[in-house]
């Protein structure tokens, strides 16, 4: 690792541990962890996570998509 790697390395380190702490880790809501696990019924924890990489070109497909499954809320929102 050349010096200028390492030095980027820890700058890095120091900008994520500064942007932390401007995190209000309070507990004056629910975590999504169990706001899942609640919906889910089951531990969130427990289950796997699965991704689909979306092509660039195929992004405005999936807002069109994303906007009709919401017009089928009958609250009308998200």
């Amino acid at each position: 690792m050349d010096e200028k790697l390492g030095k980027f390395i820890e700058d890095f380190g120091t900008l994520t541990r500064l942007s932390q702490l401007g995190f209000d880790h309070g507990d004056d809501g629910e975590q999504l962890l169990q706001a899942l696990t609640g919906h889910l019924a089951v531990p969130a924890h427990e289950l796997s996570v699965v991704t689909e990489e979306i092509p660039q070109h195929r992004l405005v497909d999936v807002d069109i998509v994303m906007e009709g499954l919401a017009g089928r809320d009958p609250t009308g929102g998200w």
